[in-house]
């Protein structure tokens, strides 16, 4: 008996050898990829964003790559320059690369996308031959909010570790989003009725207050000079987040001029006027004095605040 043993083994071996090679061949066959068909995307917002699942949202689709019967990438022309070498895509940097697509689409003489959709909470894009597809989605606001997103790539059909085989329609893809507040601009306007020039060029200064929810969040001064008797004024641009109620005051009236309009004027900003305008006019009040004005200007940028002091002859103020 124990010298049967070996021919025994021997045989289950030799048998093994003879099956697993056609375990092998099926395993590829399913593994293979169906170029002749074609797939779909379902493209989606985040679910934590409500207010941007009722904001359409367009979206463009660029073939990056074909694809071979292995699942190997081969770049298409117009993005010849990332040189893919059969590389499969799970061997890629996919946000280097997104990045690397965006800058080729950029530079295209023709930026023509092979697929378009206009996202509302979710879409789906059919027709899509097997490739390696750029999803570009295009800024969008809702009344107080900017949501811009982030370029990702997709593999049209997409591997299925669970059923063990390729997934051609609704392969789900959920685009990248980041949430701003949605700024807008407000001009102060200023009428001077007459001007005595022998009393120097007059200054008019404003406090500029924007609240919301309860928080101030833009505070700043704005000024205005005169040579001449007319009309001028000064934009405070992209700086105010809409929804604010804006408070602008005169806090300074020239040395020899008043107001003839309200002192502080209150506005709301909506996003149905990005670019609103308030009112003021000043006349002399008969006194002889002379008076001019610097203008404190506060802007934040990556060191902080900074104060920049300027003439008032300044005709824009940024953030």
């Amino acid at each position: 008996m124990a010298r049967l043993k070996y021919p025994a083994t021997a045989a289950l071996l030799a048998l093994a050898l003879l099956v697993l090679p056609l375990f092998a061949s099926a395993a590829l066959a399913a593994g293979s990829v169906d170029g002749s068909r074609q797939c779909s995307v379902a493209i989606s917002v985040p679910d934590d964003m409500p207010e941007l699942a009722a904001t359409p949202v367009t979206v463009s689709l660029y073939r990056v790559a074909s694809m071979g019967d292995d699942g190997s990438l081969a770049a298409t022309d117009r993005f010849a320059s990332l040189d893919l070498n059969g590389a499969a895509y799970e061997d890629l940097d996919a946000a280097a690369l997104a990045d690397k697509a965006v800058a080729c689409v950029t530079a295209s003489a023709s930026a023509e996308a092979d697929a378009t959709a206009t996202v509302t909470g979710t879409a789906t894009v059919d027709g899509l031959a097997p490739g390696l597809y750029l999803i570009m989605a295009s800024p969008a606001s809702t009344a107080s909010a900017t949501y811009t997103f982030s370029p990702s790539l997709v593999p049209l059909p997409t591997w299925d570790d669970a059923s063990q085989s390729w997934m051609y329609d609704n392969v789900e893809v959920e685009l990248k989003a980041s949430v701003s507040d949605r700024m807008a601009s407000l001009e102060i306007v200023k009428t001077l009725k007459t001007m005595d020039a022998s009393l120097g060029n007059p200054t008019f200064v404003f406090d500029v207050k924007a609240e919301l929810d309860g928080k101030v969040v833009y505070a700043n001064v704005a000024a205005v000079s005169f040579d001449m008797a007319g009309k001028k004024s000064v934009v405070l641009a992209d700086c105010i987040p809409v929804g604010s109620t804006v408070t602008v005051t005169e806090a300074y009236s020239g040395a020899s001029y008043h107001a003839t309009t309200a002192q502080s004027q209150t506005i709301t900003i909506g996003a149905d006027n990005l670019a609103p305008q308030v009112f003021f006019e000043n006349e002399p009040t008969g006194d002889r004095k002379h008076g001019t004005g610097i203008e404190n200007a506060f802007s934040k940028g990556d060191g902080g605040w900074q104060l920049e002091q300027r003439t008032a002859d300044t005709q824009e103020v940024a953030a």
